[in-house]
Order: C-alpha cells, then sequence, then structure tokens
C-alpha cells in the first residue's frame, strides 16, 4: 500500500527538525528572494532553510515553537517559557510565563500563558486601529 497518496518530497532528509514555519506575509521589497522555510531543528534551535540540506542557525539558545510572519520577523518560544521577537536579526524580549503563542499580519501577538489565559500584546501599529 503506498502512503505517499500526495508525492511529498524530503528537501532535508539529513538532518532531524521537529517543528516548522513559513513567512504568510510576503513582502515585496524585503522578501522577494528571503522568502525561506524556518524549523526548529539540533538540540532545538532556529535554523533559516536555504536550499539542498542548507540551513543557518538563527538562535543561540534553544526554543520549543515559532511562528513566522515574514522572513525578518518571527516569533519564539525558549525552552523556560519566555517570548522573543526576532527582527532583522535582533532578538527583543516580549514576556515570560508564556505556554503558546501565534502572531497576525498586523504584527499583533496573541500568547496562551502558562495558567491558560489568554492575552494580546499590543503594538504600535494595533494601537493605531
Amino acid at each position: 500500500m503506498n502512503t505517499d497518496t500526495y508525492g511529498w518530497m524530503c528537501i532535508d532528509c539529513l538532518n532531524n527538525h521537529y517543528y516548522v514555519s513559513c513567512p504568510f506575509r510576503y513582502d515585496v521589497l524585503m522578501d522577494y528572494i528571503y522568502s525561506y522555510l524556518w524549523t526548529i531543528g539540533s538540540e532545538n534551535y532556529i535554523y533559516k532553510y536555504i536550499n539542498n540540506g542548507k540551513h543557518i542557525a538563527i538562535s543561540e539558545s534553544s526554543f520549543k515553537q515559532i511562528k513566522v510572519l515574514r522572513s525578518r520577523y518571527l516569533i519564539g518560544i525558549d525552552m523556560n517559557d519566555n517570548l522573543w521577537k526576532y527582527h532583522y536579526g535582533n532578538w527583543i524580549f516580549v514576556r515570560s510565563n508564556v505556554k503558546s503563542a501565534t502572531i497576525n499580519y498586523l504584527e499583533e501577538i496573541y500568547v496562551i500563558d502558562n495558567d491558560n489565559l489568554v492575552f494580546r500584546i499590543k503594538n504600535e501599529k494595533s494601537k493605531a486601529l
């Protein structure tokens, strides 16, 4: 029985990965050559996948979840439940005590904390709405 109904193709069969995210926002000025696949791989570091098994380490700390807004902007939760924002090469601490997080196209970040409460973290764009 063939279980490969959809014709899956392994794009990186040499490295171990356990979490994947792709930019869901296309920036014409910035992302036309930077729309990459992002993964959490060996030792729980964040990698930007390039091609043919090549990837670039983006984090020096271990992470358990990431969500990519665009190729130069993502959020991630480290192993100590701290939420971080990666923006143009800089890691910025956002909040502690985070179980899960996501980000929308307005750059509004939503989190579920370790008490199972949902919060929206406001930013300059969401304050103007």
